[in-house]
């Protein structure tokens, strides 16, 4: 079956809080669309915060295969975590300038409220031509603690300690965060929509509002 061709090469911010449902729905998207890299910032994340592993002799250290340290470490929040995010917008800056799109999979709730959109992604993007599009994968906070609580990954640990702080999670990061709406978007209901309807919402915002 012929991929979907976008209508120019796009910035796909694909957004959501943990546990949203991000990888479910943006997996087969970028299946079906044409000329687009996709990167996942947990994944960058993870490679960042790996360590050396112990067989490391000559050729071998290119393996760099070691543990992987936790996210409470300090060399997340101080380096990595925005290692991260700049990485993820120099890809696809460079993928826009050879005519590909790009979706850049990450959490940008915080980032959206405190301004990451004008403050950071807007100037970095001056004077490429594309377009930049937010996807936003939503559903209620329960549903959201839930799909936490079962996968039982441990980037989830320090928000499931307690009501309290699942509470000041939800209050920092909301699932919808109100900010958004000044923003070209779309929203994706991971948990009343299947991920193929999901699909065939966001392919028909990514080909029908070409906004100059």
């Amino acid at each position: 079956m012929p991929k979907i061709e976008l209508p120019k090469p796009t910035v796909i911010l694909g957004g959501g809080i943990s546990a949203s449902g991000k990888s479910t729905q943006f997996y087969p998207l970028v299946a079906k669309v044409a000329d687009v890299g996709y990167l996942e910032k947990d994944v960058l994340n993870d490679e960042f915060l790996r360590q050396e592993g112990a067989d490391t002799g000559g050729i071998r250290r290119y393996r760099w295969d070691g543990e992987i340290l936790p996210r409470d470490d300090s060399r997340y929040f101080g380096e990595v975590k925005f290692q991260s995010y700049r990485f993820m917008l120099v890809f696809a800056k460079q993928q826009a300038e050879l005519g590909n799109s790009s979706l850049l999979e990450g959490n940008y709730c915080k980032e959206i409220r405190q301004g990451y959109m004008g403050e950071v992604v807007e100037p970095f993007f001056d004077g490429v031509d594309c377009r930049i599009k937010i996807l936003w994968c939503h559903a209620p906070q329960e549903v959201i603690r839930a799909r936490c609580i079962r996968r039982a990954a441990d980037r989830d640990r320090a928000k499931l300690e307690s009501d309290d702080a699942w509470n000041a999670l939800i209050e920092e990061q909301p699932p919808i965060p109100p900010e958004l709406a000044q923003y070209d978007h779309v929203l994706l209901d991971t948990h009343n929509n299947t991920p193929d309807t999901n699909v065939a919402i966001a392919t028909d915002y990514l080909l029908n509002q070409l906004v100059e």
